[in-house]
Formats: C-alpha cells, sequence, structure tokens
C-alpha cells in the first residue's frame, strides 16, 4: 500500500475537469488498495457537506477523504468546549432587536442594521433557518471595519478591514473557548499575503511564516511527516513551487500538466504560460513529471532539460451512470464544456447556423456552466438559431452522450481532453477542432471521429452534416471509440502505467 497526497487548490462540487481527473485518478488508487486523500488549499466551511456530497454522486471513494489546511488546524480544537463568555455573548448578539440600538430589519435579505443615536453601528446577518452568519461593525464614517463569522454558537472567524481601502488587513481563526490558532495578514492596498502566524495552546512561542506560499509549504511537510514513504502529486499548477520548496527526501513529489503548457497560438515556439513556467523550469527538481499525451511530452524536451523523468500518463474516463439501454438520437449533437472563451463555444454556435439551413432538424445541446452563458445565449438569439440550447451543468453527462448521434469540441487548447475520453467511452464518436494536445492522438480519422482544422466553422459545420447524413458511420466510429477506451484508456492501463512510474523513481 502507498500513501499518496493529491494536491489541488481546491474542491467543489460543480468543478469538472481537472478535479474530475484527479478524483477518478484517486477512486482508481483506492480501489487498488493504496492510501490516497485530496490535499486543499483554500478556505470553505463546507469541505464536509462538499466531500458528502461528492460520496454520494460516486464521484469520490468511499475511502479518499477531503484534507483541508485550515480544516487541519480547527480540528485539532474540536474537542474544546464553548467557553461560558462565547455562549453568552452569542446568546445577547443573536437576538434580533437589541434594547440599546434602533433597528432596521430587512426580511428579503436576512439583515438587520442597528443605530446608536443615528450612528451606524453594526449589521447582522442570518441564514434562511435562522442561523446567524456573520456581524459586521463599522466606524462613525460607516466604514467597515470588522467582521464576525459565527460557526454555531462562537466566532469561529473574525476579519478586520482597513478603513482607508476597505480591504481585508487581518483575519483570525478561533476555536470554541476564544483562543486563536492562527492570524493571517494582508497588505491593505494590494491584498498580497504578509504573513501567517500558527498558534500553539501550550506553547509560548508562536510560528511565523513570512506569507500563505511557506505556509503551505511548512503544512505539507507536517502531513508528509507523519507518513512512511509517501508521495505527493501536484496537480493544481499554483503549488508546483510550494511542494518544490518542501525539505528534500521528505516525499516524492510529481507534478501532473494537465492543460497545454503553451500560450497563444498554442503550438510549439509559442511562450509558456506564465502559470506553468515555474514547473517547466524545475522539471530536473521533480521524481517526475507527468504529461498526459507523447505530443507534449516531445515539445517539453525540445524547450526545457530534464533527468529521463518526463512520463507519459493519460487520464481514464471517469466512471459514470451509463443508461442500460438507449436509442441514438440521429439528430442530436452534445457538447459538455465550460461557458468559457477558451473553449470555443461561439465557433460552433455560428457552425449551427451554416447547418440549419440546410439541415435544420439537427439540434446541439451544450452542457456546462461559467462566465460565457450570457454572451452565448445572446448569440444564439442575435443569430435566431431553435436548434442550439445552452442545458447548463450536469454532474453525469453520461445518458446525453450515449443518445446523441456526435460529441462536439472546438477548444482553442487542451492539456488531454476528458470530453473525448467520456464520449468515446458511452460509443459517441467526436468531431474536434486538431489543437494541442490530445485530439489527435485520440481521434483516428473516421475511425474514431473527425478532426477539423482550428477555428474553420465552414469545415466544422460540413463534418457535423456529414455525420448526420451518415449515421450508421458515426455509430461505428464510436463503437471503435469505445473498443480504444476499454483496451489503451481504462482504469487497470492507468494503475499501471503510475505504478510503472513509482518503481522506476524509487
Amino acid at each position: 500500500m502507498r500513501r499518496i497526497f493529491s494536491l489541488i487548490y481546491e474542491i467543489d462540487i460543480e468543478k469538472g475537469g481537472i478535479t474530475s481527473s484527479m478524483m477518478s485518478r484517486s477512486y482508481t488508487f483506492a480501489e487498488h488498495g493504496h492510501k490516497i486523500d485530496l490535499v486543499t488549499l483554500d478556505y470553505k466551511e463546507n469541505y464536509d457537506q462538499i466531500e458528502r456530497e461528492l460520496k454520494k454522486a460516486g464521484r469520490l471513494h468511499p475511502n479518499v477523504n477531503i484534507i483541508n489546511i485550515y480544516d487541519y488546524y480547527k480540528n485539532q480544537h474540536t474537542d474544546i468546549k464553548i467557553g461560558v463568555e462565547q455562549r453568552n455573548g452569542y446568546k445577547q448578539i443573536f437576538e434580533r432587536f437589541e434594547e440599546a440600538y434602533a433597528v432596521y430589519h430587512n426580511e428579503a435579505k436576512l439583515e438587520t442594521e442597528y443605530f446608536n443615536n443615528g450612528l451606524y453601528i453594526k449589521k447582522k446577518k442570518w441564514d434562511e433557518s435562522d442561523n446567524l452568519l456573520y456581524v459586521d461593525y463599522f466606524n462613525e464614517n460607516m466604514q467597515i471595519t470588522k467582521r464576525e463569522h459565527f460557526n454555531g454558537e462562537y466566532i469561529n472567524k473574525t476579519v478586520f478591514f482597513d478603513t482607508r481601502t476597505a480591504k481585508i488587513n487581518q483575519v483570525c481563526y478561533t476555536a470554541p473557548d476564544g483562543f486563536c490558532y492562527l492570524t493571517e495578514w494582508y497588505h491593505f492596498q494590494t491584498g498580497a499575503s504578509q504573513g501567517v502566524v500558527l498558534f500553539e495552546r501550550n506553547e509560548k512561542e508562536a510560528a511565523f511564516f513570512k506569507n500563505k506560499h511557506s505556509f503551505h509549504t511548512h503544512w505539507l511537510e507536517e502531513l508528509c511527516e507523519k507518513e512512511t514513504d509517501p508521495i505527493i502529486i501536484c496537480d493544481g499548477v499554483g503549488s508546483a513551487s510550494k511542494v518544490n520548496e518542501m525539505r528534500k527526501g521528505l516525499a516524492k513529489r510529481f507534478y501532473c500538466v494537465h492543460s497545454n503548457h503553451l500560450d497563444y497560438p498554442y503550438t510549439l515556439g509559442s511562450k509558456v504560460r506564465k502559470n506553468h513556467q515555474y514547473a517547466m523550469e524545475h522539471i530536473k527538481d521533480y521524481d517526475g513529471l507527468i504529461v498526459l499525451t507523447n505530443e507534449q511530452k516531445d515539445d517539453i524536451m525540445k524547450d526545457f532539460e530534464s533527468n529521463n523523468n518526463i512520463f507519459v500518463i493519460p487520464h481514464a474516463p471517469r466512471r459514470l451512470e451509463k443508461l442500460q439501454t438507449y436509442e441514438k438520437k440521429k439528430n442530436e449533437f452534445v457538447m459538455v464544456a465550460r461557458y468559457h472563451e477558451e473553449k470555443g463555444i461561439d465557433k460552433v454556435i455560428k457552425a449551427m447556423e451554416i447547418v440549419k439551413k440546410s439541415r435544420p432538424e439537427v439540434v446541439l445541446n451544450i452542457y456546462g456552466s461559467g462566465p460565457g452563458h450570457e454572451d452565448y445565449q445572446q448569440l444564439i438569439d442575435d443569430l435566431q438559431l431553435d436548434n442550439v440550447h445552452l442545458k447548463g451543468y450536469i454532474a453525469n453527462p453520461a445518458p446525453f452522450y450515449q443518445q446523441a448521434l456526435a460529441t462536439l469540441l472546438t477548444s482553442k487548447f487542451e492539456g488531454f481532453s476528458l470530453a473525448i475520453c467520456e464520449s468515446f467511452s458511452c460509443a459517441t464518436p467526436v468531431i474536434s477542432f486538431d489543437v494541442k494536445y490530445s485530439p489527435r492522438e485520440l481521434i483516428k480519422e473516421h475511425e474514431t471521429g473527425m478532426l477539423v482544422e482550428p477555428d474553420d466553422i465552414e469545415m466544422l459545420a460540413e463534418s457535423i452534416i456529414y455525420l448526420y447524413d451518415n449515421p450508421e458511420k458515426a455509430i461505428q466510429y464510436g463503437q471503435n471509440a469505445k473498443n480504444l477506451m476499454d483496451t489503451e484508456y481504462s482504469e487497470d492501463r492507468l494503475f499501471e502505467r503510475w505504478e510503472e512510474v513509482f518503481e522506476m523513481t524509487k
């Protein structure tokens, strides 16, 4: 059994892409007997709920836990009872109407504002279950100075604001008895981290870290010190340097490249994307750099030095709940993607305008979520298209893949397209722009799908029409694609590839 930590900045229920592939990989490792947990660095009040929901949905293995840095230190005080002072203070502040103040209650916003002789003093915020969420405090100039967050009957976090900029300059995290175990400092103008202080109950000396970055590295070291031969797989691009700065020899360290490392136009010779620069320049420092395609490995080796420690391990499709019986809707195409400009959704909408002119019965359903929703809906409306529908986020896209004649992919770049893999696993072929990386390695022309020149809207429309006019070919391509997934990209193959790398880097 190996002890593995998989690191990413945050996890949430509706996160796809990297998060989905990471959870899918952890599921496979857990099924094969390894002890693996997912490690996060952001602050959320509800990681317990997120973990339960992901396990309930079958996306997270029952034996895999989410270990969050803030919960890690908070949980060291869970056996501490709420202090009398804290409980009495809560009872007093929980009252919606306080004798010393004139109040204005806004039921629609679930907020109450408090005034003392005309001065605005504070504001309380409740949830729909009448639980007190936080209290804001203001000075005589109506500038916010402090926010107290409540967890049940005690203050678990206090945020202090700089009155010049209204930006956060200090955050204190407290236990049920009022003991502050963690403090964060921020620059009053830029918001940059300027220090983290960690306190122990029985220690007079506090631990100081110059910023969150060094605090995160310290915590990762603390996790690994408790294990025998631990392995850290860094999945979050922003944490590459944090893992690299850990004490040498404490853990085996692998960095996974989940996306195209190249900037516009995303081809060999382009500049390296800023958020990938550190990882590319420090390949030699890691036990292994994991990429998802042979093409990307070749491109990286042309530009950067390594110690023969770049390994190709493509993803396996995540586990999806598939329909046992279904029929192909031969006029329906599907797309599963974030509503983001990187996914080129405007291109496929414009292609569907061309398709409609000769094949008005062809329909495209686009599943996802993101900042581009309004813009894409506006484009659909402007083009007066009744054959393109934005369907929103879905946790399980399998039935929609299965019933569609083909899946469309119009990204500007990819690392390794999970949409292609998931579509293939559902016996549905893919029409994709031929971008770096993965479409060309996965899609065999007129065997598992069709490749289109990037941004060629007319060629994309022609490919859609071709499969619509030849549904028997689309169905055969889909069967070929499923066979490819079942053999070369199965969970067993994923596990074998990782095990080979672990053994090679002992």
